[in-house]
C-alpha cells in the first residue's frame, strides 16, 4: 500500500530499487525491507543489542505478527521472489491437504528465515564478521529449535542450490541432527519432466570444494572448518546428495 512519505512509507514504483526489476531477487529487496531508510525495523530498538535498527522478525514481533518458528528455510538470497513464493505456496498447498485430512495436528507455520530474522542493519551495513564457530550457530541453534527444514531448490536443470556453500552446510548439519529435510521447488520447476532418476541425481550433484558464498571470507571459513573436522568434502557431498 502506498502512503505519504512523512509517515516513513513510501510507494514501491518511486524506489530505484523495484523499477526495474519486476521480479527482484533477495539482494535486491534487501535495502527496501530489510534495511535502509525505508525498512521496517529502522529506528525501532533492537532487543538483541539494545542499539537502534531491528529486524525484520523483530518489528513484526511488536504488531503481533511472528510467532516461534517450526520450519527452517534453506534458501539462497540470488532467488528472485517468484521463486521462492511459489516453492513455498506450493507446499502450503501441501501441507493444508495433509492437515485437512486429519493426517496431522492442526497449527500455524512458522519460518525460521534468515533474509527477516537476522538484523541486516548489523550485518549488512555496519559490515559485523564473525568467527567461523559464531557464523555457524547463526543458523545451527534455530535449525535445533524448528526440528524441521524446507530446503528451497530454484529448479533441477541449473541449480544454484547446490552450488552455494551456506546451502549445503545447512542441509549437512540438519541430516547429522537427524532433523527431516522437506524439498520444495516451484510448481513450473516440478512440471519438468525429468527422463530418469539418474539424469535428476545428476543435475542435484553436490561438491562443497566448488561451492560459494556472497561474501568470500564466509566461503574460506566454512571449507577450512570442514576440512578440519572432516579432512576432505566426500562425506559433505555424499551425506547432502543422500539426504
Amino acid at each position: 500500500d502506498c502512503c505519504d512519505v512523512e509517515s516513513g512509507v513510501v510507494a514501491w514504483d518511486d524506489l530505484d530499487v523495484c523499477s526495474p526489476p519486476e521480479n527482484p531477487n533477495f539482494y535486491q529487496l534487501a535495502g527496501l525491507l530489510a534495511y535502509g531508510p525505508h525498512a521496517l525495523g529502522k529506528g525501532q530498538i533492537c532487543p538483541r543489542d539494545g542499539r537502534p535498527d531491528c529486524s525484520l522478525v523483530d518489528a513484526l514481533h511488536k504488531e503481533n505478527k511472528s510467532g516461534q518458528a517450526n520450519w527452517f528455510l534453506s534458501w539462497a538470497w540470488s532467488y528472485s521472489l517468484d521463486v521462492v513464493c511459489n516453492a513455498l505456496a506450493c507446499e502450503w498447498d501441501s501441507h493444508a491437504a495433509v492437515v485437512a485430512s486429519e493426517a496431522c495436528p492442526t497449527g500455524s507455520v512458522y519460518l525460521w528465515w534468515c533474509f527477516f530474522v537476522n538484523n541486516q542493519f548489523r550485518m549488512l551495513e555496519d559490515g559485523i564478521t564473525q568467527d567461523t564457530d559464531s557464523l555457524l550457530k547463526v543458523f545451527a541453534k534455530p535449525l535445533q529449535r524448528a526440528g524441521k527444514v524446507l530446503m528451497c531448490m530454484d529448479n533441477f536443470q541449473n541449480c544454484t542450490y547446490t552450488k552455494r556453500i551456506w546451502c549445503i552446510c545447512e542441509i549437512f548439519s540438519a541430516v547429522r541432527r537427524n532433523i527431516p529435510v522437506t524439498l520444495i521447488i516451484p510448481q513450473l520447476e516440478l512440471e519438468q519432466e525429468m527422463e530418469t532418476l539418474t539424469e535428476m541425481v545428476h543435475a542435484c550433484r553436490v561438491d562443497a570444494s566448488q561451492a560459494t558464498a556472497s561474501v568470500k571470507a564466509d566461503e574460506e571459513k566454512i571449507k577450512t572448518k570442514i576440512l578440519q573436522e572432516l579432512k576432505s568434502f566426500e562425506h559433505v557431498n555424499e551425506t547432502v546428495e543422500i539426504g
